[in-house]
């Protein structure tokens, strides 16, 4: 606590002053949160004094909570609502979400990437126009100990009132398989390279639209100089049928202008040979793995994928798909210790006594369903022949049916 006072005074939160006449001071209440490490173990004790807001009268403590405020630069705002740090709260609609500024941040960030890519034009809506609606989704990042390191707002359309042959065409695009990572991991770890990783910002919205597409302005965000305009589509939005296609025709067509060939038989596996060295890039709708023999050439690849589209979180491969990936000289290690306390602390089970087998073992099981006794070296012993013949028969079957 003496910590946070004194962050207080560095940053000249506030002053202590005699109250002023009809004066009614806020509350305020102190937070406590123990920081953790990757393996559960506490690290940090956190405590944080924070201002009991729900007292605040509009008008009159403040006019509007949805500007944006800089992160890296409130003082005063930062004791009110923990400006300088990431929310580690998910908003379950657009009205909360408006009064944390962390996450007011993060709607104007969605919304200056749509700026900046001409995702849409505002503009009056033609006759029997029916823009399609628009939702916020709320989504925390984060990282594979499970701390939260980034908000993530996201305006999707509600592609549900799409019809098909109007407002779209065709809507599948290829995602890479499980088994496919797994072999990807495999093979880098056979030939000595480490695997990195990208994540495109905001992939969708690099996908151009073949259609004629309205929306309705996003909520919360309406223009007050035009209210009933509508936004026509340049390119597509999360939520959109077309749109995983839309994204990946564009990052295909990239790619192989590139000069990358695409997989035969896998469409999201693609590969660059020059000069004697190997690049390998496989595509999870806007997550990218890759890796090569030549550093320069990963390098290259990064620089020029930065160059086109705009990338975060480029690095060495860590966390993909609810695996945690560990890469060194004595080879790759793959677990899922993330995903398996996360399932405890679903169940409520964060705090249970862990055992090396999941019944008891002072339990001896003599006898069968019926209640009769049976010889348990015999019933282990028909267990192995059952599962002994099924292998033989299985692979009986697989050599008959190369043979006729």
């Amino acid at each position: 606590m003496h910590e946070e006072l004194e962050n207080f005074e560095r940053n000249h939160v506030w002053n202590l002053v005699e109250p002023p006449p009809n004066y009614r001071p806020i509350g305020t209440k102190w937070v406590f949160k123990n920081k953790q490490g990757e393996n559960g173990m506490v690290v940090r004790n956190k405590a944080r004094l924070v201002a009991q807001s729900f007292c605040q009268k509009e008008g009159i403590y403040y006019e509007t909570f949805a500007q944006r405020v800089t992160r890296s630069s409130v003082n005063s705002l930062a004791f009110f609502s923990h400006s300088t740090f990431v929310a580690s709260f998910e908003p379950r609609d657009v009205s909360q979400a408006l009064s944390d500024p962390n996450w007011v941040n993060a709607m104007h960030e969605e919304l200056e990437n749509f700026e900046r890519n001409h995702v849409w034009d505002l503009v009056e809506p033609p006759p029997n126009c029916r823009p399609i609606g628009t939702k916020w989704v709320f989504k925390n990042k984060q990282s594979e100990n499970g701390m939260v390191v980034w908000n993530k707002a996201r305006l999707v359309a509600q592609g549900f009132c799409q019809k098909e042959g109007i407002d779209y065409e065709k809507t599948f695009a290829p995602v890479a398989r499980l088994e496919a990572i797994r072999i990807l991991l495999a093979f880098a770890a056979s030939k000595g390279f480490k695997l990195q990783q990208m994540d495109v910002k905001s992939a969708f919205l690099n996908g151009f639209i073949d259609k004629e597409v309205y929306v309705r302005q996003p909520p919360g965000f309406k223009s007050a100089k035009f209210p009933d305009r509508v936004y026509k589509l340049r390119k597509v939005l999360y939520g959109l049928k077309q749109a995983p296609r839309a994204w990946y025709a564009r990052l295909k067509s990239f790619l192989v202008k590139s000069g990358f060939v695409m997989g035969s038989k896998d469409k999201t596996l693609f590969l660059l040979s020059r000069g004697g060295d190997t690049l390998i890039v496989q595509i999870y709708v806007d997550d990218i793995i890759f890796g090569g023999s030549s550093h320069g050439l990963v390098s290259s690849f990064a620089e020029q994928m930065s160059r086109e589209f705009e990338m975060s979180l480029i690095g060495e491969l860590q966390f993909f798909l609810g695996l945690q990936i560990k890469q060194g000289s004595e080879g790759t290690f793959v677990h899922q210790a993330k995903y398996t306390r996360d399932i405890l602390k679903k169940f409520d089970m964060g705090d249970s006594k862990p055992m090396t087998t999941p019944m008891s073992t002072n339990t001896t099981l003599d006898a069968d369903e019926d209640g009769e006794a049976v010889d348990q070296k015999l019933q282990v012993e028909g267990v192995d022949n059952a599962l002994i013949k099924g292998e033989i028969e299985s692979q009986w079957t697989g050599l008959i049916a190369l043979l006729v």
